[in-house]
């Protein structure tokens, strides 16, 4: 660590060889010091080692510009600035250390925002708001699935692909003569199947029908439940005759899937049946 004053004063030999010596480990070590050099010049260097940064003299010799920071002990440099501009109007790229480009500072195109398929480039409040406009439907709630049929059936419907977080099944067995029978509700990702819920009904004519709730569908964090909400009734004449849950929460449970298929198993009926799946984003 040294500073000098770049003077070479008039003196003996053996002094001026040593002054010398100091003004060479000066320029060496960037005038490392704890504080600043006395004698300062317009864009002289100097290595604050009680800060770790590397400055610079302004060209009117008045103040330090900071440089950077190094990281000593990580052997890293880190940028400290209030601004960082690109040599050229493409924008600057962040690569890691195989050259990959793993952030982009250039804003993304509108159409790029509305692709919503880049995973470099930078998204602006504008840019995201297109996106959202772009990729979110307006209204809430959308029909996403529906079957319609006769008989005691097993009903996949499929969720296009896992773009819905909260899903809603509509049910209904509608029949003059509904008898006995027994139902549930299934969750998959593509094919393997869980039970969310199941229910049944009694001898006693008239519909079933029921609305079951699946949060957090499309979430396959390990430490995220899918609470699920039932609301079902059997009804004769309009009148509700009561619940028979044989379980409504088996959702609750700590499954790490992304459901994309939701399926109604319905056994021991000959009657009509809807089946409407509505996803929210």
């Amino acid at each position: 660590m040294a500073t000098h004053d770049y003077v070479i004063d008039n003196q003996t030999s053996a002094n001026a060889r040593a002054d010398i010596n100091n003004v060479l480990q000066a320029i060496l070590s960037n005038n490392s010091s704890a504080t600043a050099p006395t004698v300062t010049a317009a864009n002289m260097f100097w290595y604050d080692t009680a800060n770790n940064l590397l400055k610079m003299r302004n060209e009117a010799d008045t103040d330090w510009i900071i440089v950077g920071y190094l990281d000593q002990s990580g052997t890293k440099f880190e940028v400290r600035t209030d601004v960082i501009q690109a040599a050229s109007a493409s924008g600057i790229d962040i690569k890691n250390s195989s050259g990959t480009t793993i952030i982009d500072l250039s804003v993304a195109s509108q159409a790029t925002a509305e692709a919503a398929t880049n995973n470099t480039q930078l998204m602006t409040p504008l840019r995201v708001k297109q996106s959202i406009d772009a990729n979110v439907p307006a209204a809430g709630w959308e029909l996403i699935g529906s079957s319609t049929g006769t008989g005691a059936a097993t009903i996949n419907v499929t969720t296009t692909g896992n773009l819905y977080r909260t899903v809603k099944i509509l049910f209904e067995f509608d029949s003059s003569n509904l008898s006995s029978g027994s139902g549930k509700i299934d969750c998959a990702v593509t094919s393997t199947f869980r039970t969310i819920t199941a229910f049944s009904w009694g001898n006693d004519g008239g519909k079933f029908e029921g609305i079951a709730t699946i949060h957090n569908f499309n979430n396959a964090e390990s430490i995220t439940v899918k609470p699920t909400e039932i609301n079902e009734r059997e009804v004769d004449d309009d009148v509700d005759d009561g619940l028979d849950r044989t379980s409504n929460l088996l959702a609750r449970l700590d499954y790490n899937e992304a459901w994309d298929i939701v399926r109604l198993v319905s056994t021991g009926i000959n009657t009509s049946y809807n089946v409407y799946v509505f996803g929210m984003r």
